[in-house]
C-alpha cells in the first residue's frame, strides 16, 4: 500500500469528519495487517469503475441492528472507505450469554444500537488480534462458496469488541466506544448466514475519482453506465446486466445537494426497503437497499404491521429478506424528521434478486404505521458516477441556468426517425457544456424580447446513440418511419448523404438541434405523415420552417430556396440570432448548430442522458 493511498485514505476521514483522524483505525489498516488474514493476501484489488484504486486489506466494524429470534442477531456492515464497495448484513448465531451481553448494551445506549468490530481488545483495552478478510471474499468465507479446509479457515472464530454509543451516523470512533469488559462476541464460521450481498461499483473514493476521470478523459465514460455484479468483471458482461439504480424513478421534485455534488440537486425517488425480521408484536426491521445517490443512505426503519399483513410478511420470508417498495416520493436526507407523518404504501415482494437486480414475485400491499427511523447515514461517496462525470466535465441541464427553455427530447421517445427510444437516452433532458448552456441561454433571452422560446429537440448525444444509428443504417429492413422522417432517401444512403455520421458533434456537448416556438407552446406532437410538409407544426405553436425537425431531406437544407417566404424568414431570424451568439449552423440541416469557441474539439463522451 503506498504512503500516498494512506495519506488520502485519512484525509478523505477528515473531510467527512470520521473516526480516522481520532483513533488511527485506518492508518493501521493502511499501514500493516498485524492480525488474523489469509495467507500472503495484502489487498483486495480494485474496482471497476476507478482502474488503479485498490482496496486495502481491513477488518470490519457492524451495527447491530437488532435480533432475529432469540438466538439470532443481524449485523450489517459499516460500510467503510471505498473501494470497501460492498453492501452486506449478516445473521449471527449467538449464545445466551452474547445475547444477554447485547440487551445490556442496548438499554445502555444513547446513540442508536450497539456494535462490534472485528478488532479484538482484552480486558484491560489493549488490542491483541485483529481479523482482516476482504469483501469480495464474503461468499466464500460466510456464504455457499465456503469449503471445507479452505484458506479462510484460519479466521475464526473472530473474536469480536462490543461498542457501546457508537456514533453510526458520524464519527464512529472505535477506542473510544468499546467495552472491553464484557467478554467478546465469538463468531464461528458455521454460525453465519449471509442474508444480503451486493456489489456497488458507484461507492468511490470522490477526489481520486474525479482526478481519474481528468486524466482518462471522454472515452472512459462509457464505462460509468455499466452494472459490474463484481469487481474484475469483463466489459462485455458488466453491461449486460440490469442495476437496481436503474429502476429507480423520480417525480421531478429537487433534494439538497450531496457533498461532493454541490452543483447539482438530486430529485425525490422513491426508495425501497428489505424486510429483516420480527422485533415485536407486529414489528418490522427493515433495512434500507441503498445505492448511488439519491438512494446512498444506510438507513435502518421499524414499523407496525396489521394481522394480515403481518401474515404475508411471515410467509415472504422463507428464503430470504423481502422487498417493500413503497409508492411515496421523498428525500431520505429528510426521513428522520418526516417519519411519523410518513404514509409509506406499496407493493411487497418475495425473493427478490439483488445482484442481477429484479424485485421478485409481488405477494400483495404494505401499508405500514407508527414509523421510526433509529439510523439514517449518509454515504457521501456513494455517487451517481455519470453525474459525476457530468461536473468533472463541466456539463450542465440548460433548464437550470434557464427554465424558459423548453425541451422535447426526440431520442428519449419513439417519435422519431428509427421509431424507438435511442440506447443512452433515459430522460428527456438536454445537456451542454456551461460554456455552450450559458450561450444559450443569452439566445433565449434575446428571442423572448420578440415574443418566442426555445425548444430543444436534442442536445448532448452520447456515442452510444450514434453506434445506434450507424447500426441501424447497415442492417435491412426497420423502415417504419420511412414515410414521416426521409420519404424521398434511401436508409442505406443516409450516411453517404451526410445525414448521419459515425461521430457527432453533439458528443463532443456544445451542439444543439433547436427550433423557436411561440410563448403560448404547451408540450405536444405534430401530426404529421410526411416532414417535408411543416403545416402541422403550427398547430403546436412551432414556427414554421418549412420542414419538421430530423427531415432527412435537401428542404431541411437552410438555405433552401423551394422554401416559402415565412419559412426561410423563419429559419433566417434563428440562424442569425444563433450567430450573433457564437453558435454556426449546419448547412444541411435547419435545427443544428455547435458553438464556435466549443470547450471540447475532439473528444466524444458517452456517459448516458440520465
Amino acid at each position: 500500500m503506498s504512503l500516498i493511498f494512506s495519506i488520502l485514505v485519512v484525509l478523505h476521514g477528515l473531510v467527512l469528519g470520521s473516526v480516522f483522524a481520532d483513533d488511527g483505525y485506518a492508518l493501521d489498516d493502511a499501514h500493516n495487517h498485524d492480525g488474523t488474514h489469509v495467507d500472503g493476501q495484502e489487498n483486495c484489488g480494485g474496482n471497476y469503475m476507478f482502474p488503479g484504486d485498490v482496496a486495502r486489506l481491513g477488518s470490519h466494524s457492524f451495527l447491530i441492528l437488532g435480533e432475529d429470534g432469540p438466538e439470532h442477531l443481524l449485523l450489517d456492515h459499516r460500510s467503510g472507505t471505498p473501494p470497501h464497495t460492498y453492501q452486506f448484513i449478516l445473521r449471527v448465531k449467538v449464545t445466551p450469554a452474547a445475547m444477554a451481553t447485547y440487551h445490556k448494551l442496548l438499554a445502555q445506549s444513547k446513540i442508536a444500537r450497539p456494535a462490534v468490530t472485528t478488532i479484538y481488545f482484552d480486558k484491560t483495552g489493549k488490542q491483541v488480534d485483529r481479523t482482516f478478510f476482504c469483501l469480495q471474499d464474503l461468499p466464500k468465507i460466510f456464504g455457499p462458496g465456503q469449503t471445507k479446509g479452505d484458506a479462510f479457515e484460519k479466521l475464526f472464530p473472530i473474536r469480536a469488541t462490543w461498542q457501546v454509543n457508537a456514533d453510526f451516523e458520524g464519527a464512529f470512533p472505535i477506542e473510544k466506544t468499546i467495552v472491553p469488559s464484557e467478554d467478546p462476541l465469538v463468531i464461528n464460521r458455521a454460525d453465519v448466514e449471509l442474508v444480503v450481498y451486493r456489489y456497488l461499483p458507484s461507492y468511490l473514493e470522490q477526489t481520486g475519482f474525479r482526478k481519474m476521470l481528468k486524466e482518462k478523459g471522454a472515452a472512459f465514460t462509457s464505462l460509468l453506465s455499466d452494472a459490474p455484479i463484481r469487481h474484475d468483471e469483463p466489459e462485455s458482461t458488466a453491461r449486460t446486466h440490469k442495476s437496481y439504480a436503474e429502476t429507480v424513478v423520480s417525480n421531478g421534485e429537487f433534494c439538497s445537494a450531496d457533498y461532493y455534488l454541490k452543483k447539482v440537486r438530486p430529485r425525490k425517488t422513491r426508495h425501497a426497503f428489505l424486510l429483516l425480521a420480527e422485533i415485536g408484536k407486529n414489528r418490522v426491521l427493515a433495512s434500507h437497499l441503498y445505492d448511488q445517490a439519491p438512494q446512498n443512505f444506510q438507513t435502518l426503519m421499524e414499523f407496525e404491521l396489521p394481522d394480515a399483513e403481518m401474515k404475508l410478511f411471515r410467509e415472504s420470508r422463507a428464503k430470504g429478506p423481502p422487498l417493500f417498495i413503497p409508492d411515496q416520493f421523498y428525500c431520505m436526507a429528510d426521513a428522520k424528521k418526516l417519519a411519523r407523518s410518513l404514509r409509506l404504501t406499496g407493493p411487497l415482494y418475495k425473493n427478490p434478486d439483488l445482484v442481477e437486480f429484479n424485485p421478485g414475485e409481488k405477494i400483495g400491499d404494505l401499508h405500514p404505521r407508527n414509523i421510526s427511523i433509529p439510523v439514517n447515514r449518509t454515504l457521501q461517496s456513494l455517487m451517481n458516477p455519470q453525474a459525476v462525470a457530468r461536473d468533472v466535465f463541466g456539463f450542465v441541464d440548460v433548464r437550470t441556468l434557464n427554465p424558459n427553455i423548453h425541451v422535447d427530447s426526440r431520442y428519449a421517445s419513439d417519435w422519431n426517425f428509427i421509431g424507438r427510444p435511442i440506447d443512452g437516452y433515459r430522460a428527456g433532458r438536454c445537456y451542454l457544456t456551461e460554456k455552450a448552456a450559458k450561450a444559450l441561454s443569452e439566445v433565449a433571452k434575446d428571442v423572448s424580447k420578440e415574443g418566442y422560446e426555445l425548444l430543444a429537440f436534442d442536445c448532448y448525444r452520447p456515442q452510444r446513440a450514434v453506434n445506434e444509428f450507424v447500426k441501424w443504417v447497415s442492417a435491412p429492413g426497420d423502415e417504419k418511419m420511412k414515410a414521416v422522417f426521409y420519404p424521398g432517401e434511401e436508409k442505406h444512403e443516409l450516411i453517404n448523404r451526410g445525414y448521419i455520421d459515425a461521430k457527432s458533434g453533439h458528443s463532443r456537448g456544445s451542439t444543439i438541434d433547436l427550433t423557436l416556438v411561440r410563448k403560448s407552446w404547451k408540450p405536444g406532437r405534430e401530426k404529421v405523415s410526411d416532414c417535408r410538409k411543416s403545416t402541422a407544426v403550427k398547430l403546436v405553436f412551432q414556427l414554421d420552417m418549412g420542414t419538421t425537425f430530423d427531415c432527412f431531406s435537401e428542404r431541411a437544407y437552410t438555405a433552401d430556396q423551394q422554401q416559402s417566404v415565412e419559412a426561410l424568414k423563419n429559419r433566417a431570424l434563428l440562424k442569425q440570432v444563433m450567430e450573433r451568439h457564437g453558435f454556426r449552423n449546419y448547412p444541411k440541416e435547419w435545427w443544428h448548430f455547435t458553438l464556435n469557441d466549443e470547450p471540447y474539439k475532439a473528444d466524444f463522451f458517452d456517459f448516458e442522458v440520465q
